[in-house]
């Protein structure tokens, strides 16, 4: 991969995680659910701040879309 890929691939990390955090402000956790996979996919490649960031939006959207 190169440092271009590198730094195209975090910047769809950012942009992903920044859209998420968007909707899970706004409480809208059916498209915070919709845009999960999207930056899961991407799980080795997050910082730690960002995993635990995806856990606990994980854990909210699932208690409230029960």
């Amino acid at each position: 991969m190169t440092y271009q890929e590198k730094i195209s691939v975090r910047e769809k990390i950012l942009e992903r995680m920044d859209t998420l955090q968007h909707f899970f402000e706004l409480e809208d956790y059916e498209t915070c659910r919709e845009i999960l996979p999207s930056v899961s996919k991407f799980f080795s490649a997050l910082t730690d701040e960002d995993k635990e960031y995806i856990q606990v939006v994980q854990s909210v959207v699932d208690e409230c879309l029960k």
